[in-house]
């Protein structure tokens, strides 16, 4: 009886997910196969593989580090080093006690607090949502047209866009500058161009691939001044803002 009942669990959680999990799984390996020209069977085998095994490097991971990625070789992939799960929940523990959570959660409450206590934190220049979005000069912000709108009337060339509630910069879009033809559209740091209409349709899209609850992303999106990092760390890491807090 409990070996059947190991063989059962086995084939409903396979390497520990459920079947949902792996449904989701292969929506998210086509994909990313397609853009990447990448055998979709070679994603799928590398995920066994590497969760399989130490380091343990779990799907989430591989999509966020972007370790499909053709250039790297298996050793690389291999070597990742991945977080330390228990480590992570005793040091959030420590620096963000369940009782400020809400506090520390929520981007735009933490802004707005602490920017009150007089800390440096980027300039707020909205929030978006189809229900209640709106600007900081309260102008409503709320659909493809209301962005439009912003643009037109802003001199804003970058900035920001990233869940309220979300976390580790998923869902982040950076855009570092108007399109040359077109000031209506915008550069991301990663060289993609949106207008309105597509910046509204990744706002409103699950996170697939990090396979996340839809629940975690909220159709609100704070909308923040890009901070540029100091020579040094640029010259070591590149562009992308480093998150290291101490």
């Amino acid at each position: 009886m409990v070996r059947a009942l190991r063989t059962a669990r086995r084939l409903t959680y396979p390497l520990g997910f459920s079947l949902k999990f792996w449904y989701d799984a292969n929506i998210q390996i086509r994909k990313v196969a397609s853009e990447n020209s990448v055998s979709p069977f070679r994603i799928l085998l590398e995920q066994i593989l590497l969760i399989k095994d130490p380091p343990y490097i779990d799907p989430s991971s591989y999509y966020t580090h972007r370790l499909y990625n053709p250039d790297l070789t298996w050793e690389e992939k291999k070597s990742f080093l991945v977080d330390n799960g228990k480590a992570e929940v005793s040091l959030y523990s420590l620096l963000e006690p369940k009782e400020y959570r809400g506090l520390y959660a929520n981007k735009f409450i933490f802004n707005r607090f602490f920017s009150s206590l007089g800390f440096p934190l980027p300039k707020l220049y909205g929030i978006y949502d189809p229900v209640f979005g709106h600007t900081i000069e309260n102008r409503n912000l709320r659909d493809a047209q209301d962005f439009r709108g912003w643009m037109q009337t802003t001199g804003v060339q970058e900035f920001v866009i990233k869940p309220v509630l979300g976390f580790q910069g998923r869902k982040t879009l950076i855009f570092v500058a108007r399109s040359a033809d077109d000031s209506n559209k915008l550069e991301t740091l990663d060289g993609n161009t949106y207008d309105m209409e597509r910046l509204v349709a990744f706002a409103k899209a699950v996170s697939r691939p990090n396979l996340i609850p839809p629940s975690v992303f909220a159709n609100s999106y704070i909308i923040e001044q890009r901070i540029r990092q100091h020579p040094k760390l640029i010259a070591l890491i590149g562009h992308t803002l480093c998150c290291v807090r101490v």
